[in-house]
């Protein structure tokens, strides 16, 4: 399975985490999430599995786009 998000942002309440990230993984490929404590690494996860307010500009999986998601 491949994997691209670009805009991403997360926020907790007027807090904006994370803003603008963009990652593509390929088929096959392994990747890590590094950073230092508090720098948005569980945020991303988190936005992009949709387990908190979240905003994406563009979500493609196996080449396929999903429509843009944005939840509360």
């Amino acid at each position: 399975m491949s994997f691209e998000v670009a805009g991403l942002q997360v926020c907790y309440g007027a807090v904006t985490a994370v803003d603008g990230v963009g990652l593509t993984v390929g088929r096959g490929e392994v990747v890590a999430l590094i950073g230092a404590n508090g720098a948005g690494k569980s945020s991303i996860l988190k936005g992009i599995m949709a387990l908190t307010s979240h905003r994406v500009t563009s979500l493609v999986i196996d080449g396929r786009p999903l429509a843009a998601a944005n939840t509360r």
